[in-house]
């Protein structure tokens, strides 16, 4: 599998065998499709668990994204990364109104 990708954008720079295992994963878990070209794609726009699906990858998959974002604040100038924040009010019934 031949893949073309900037790996100076990401923090840590992946090796070459991370990114291809990744993709290979991927491909595996149905979260990339290949065209008749080969190109790749994702194959829907969200990805969601299931609220009663309490797996500790998906929790450790936060955590890594949060503390990603957190070590961004540092190491990224401003002008490369985005980091916004909003507070809302609700009642305890709202968010599950709001994933529908």
């Amino acid at each position: 599998m031949k893949i073309s990708l900037d790996r100076k954008k990401y923090f840590p720079v992946p090796n070459g065998a991370e990114v291809r295992n990744g993709f290979a994963d991927l491909l595996k878990l149905g979260l990339l499709t290949r065209d008749q070209a080969g190109r790749l794609s994702q194959s829907s726009a969200n990805v969601a668990s299931d609220d009663e699906v309490a797996l500790s990858s998906v929790a450790r998959f936060h955590r890594e994204m949060m503390a990603r974002a957190s070590e961004s604040i540092d190491r990224v100038p401003r002008e490369k990364r985005d980091i916004s924040g909003m507070t809302i009010g609700m009642s305890l019934k709202q968010p599950q109104k709001l994933k529908r």
